[in-house]
């Protein structure tokens, strides 16, 4: 987003780490695919992937950093749900 930094945006609270993250990949050039991190946003815990790309010009300077994410909770969380359900059933009362 042209004008704005991490602490201006809705996950300002991961600002430090999100900077970390593109300090790397800017550093480095080399992306970062398919990590996960959990995260707390409002009163729930959430498990994103994302992915960092460094962003270069036409000769190859690096500009910025392109990154992306997903919210993966349900799918992670469901397993987990299942097991939870099972154990509960099978705890006596």
């Amino acid at each position: 987003m042209i004008g704005k930094t991490d602490f201006k945006l809705p996950w300002s609270v991961l600002a430090d780490s999100v900077r970390v993250d593109d300090e790397e990949v800017m550093t480095t050039t080399v992306p970062k695919m398919h990590y996960e991190r959990d995260v707390v946003i409002g009163d729930s815990l959430r498990t994103l992937v994302t992915s960092k790309l460094p962003l270069m010009d036409g000769e190859g300077q690096i500009i910025g950093v392109l990154g992306s994410y997903h919210d993966v909770t349900n799918i992670t969380s469901a397993p987990n749900s299942r097991y939870a359900c099972k154990a509960a059933r099978s705890t006596p009362a």
